[in-house]
């Protein structure tokens, strides 16, 4: 048997891409195996370097399974994930399932328990106007 190259095994273990945090804590807010669907969604996004909104074909169930997840589970967090607007889904008979991983939608500051939450659009503006950024901890974190 021939031996796993390094590049080989970083693909195995480890996500290839950083996860958005606003795109996972609203995959985290779903019910069931959604995040558990997300990830996998991710990994796999990461493995074919896919942009936003750039459509690849995945087989969702064998892909779920690796993360611990059934087929119908993978099959309900789908569904959550493409009705908050997550993913689009594109279903053909007898094709793999074709997804596209879309932009989320900007968490708003009162989410996650008053901590302010940072954009791009914060930091542009940061760096226009030179000025320091203290943040605000929640009191349940202290």
């Amino acid at each position: 048997m021939r031996r796993k190259t390094k590049k080989q095994n970083l693909k195995e273990n480890y996500f290839i891409s950083s996860i958005n945090l606003s795109w996972a804590q609203n995959a985290g807010k779903l019910s069931g195996h959604a995040l558990h669907v997300a990830l996998a969604i991710w990994h796999y996004k990461g493995l074919l370097r896919k942009d936003w909104g750039q459509p690849f074909p995945m087989g969702v169930a064998s892909a779920a399974e690796s993360f611990g997840v059934s087929r119908s589970a993978a099959g309900r967090g789908l569904k959550e994930l493409e009705s908050e607007s997550l993913i689009k889904i594109k279903r053909q008979k007898g094709v793999k399932t074709m997804i596209s991983v879309l932009k989320p939608a900007p968490l708003k500051p009162e989410d996650d328990c008053g901590i302010p939450l940072l954009d791009e659009l914060f930091f542009e503006n940061l760096e226009k106007e030179n000025k320091e950024y203290s943040t605000n901890i929640c009191e349940d974190i202290l």
